[in-house]
């Protein structure tokens, strides 16, 4: 299994977010906050969990 990730630091502290793939072909995110919540999700394909992080990230408040 291949994960892209980072931490990145916005405005309401740091956030981590994974993008992965499984074996069979299901593309999967995860962001944290600082706060303590996770989202985790499936998309289908790398390019839409991207926006799916990216999506995340804006709903709670931080600019990307």
């Amino acid at each position: 299994m291949q994960k892209e990730g980072t931490t990145t630091y916005g405005s309401n502290g740091a956030h981590t977010w994974t993008v992965w793939v499984d074996r069979r072909g299901t593309w999967h995110f995860e962001v944290s906050g600082p706060l303590g919540w996770t989202v985790t999700d499936s998309a289908t394909s790398k390019g839409d969990a991207f926006i799916a992080v990216r999506q995340v990230l804006i709903r709670r408040g931080e600019s990307v």
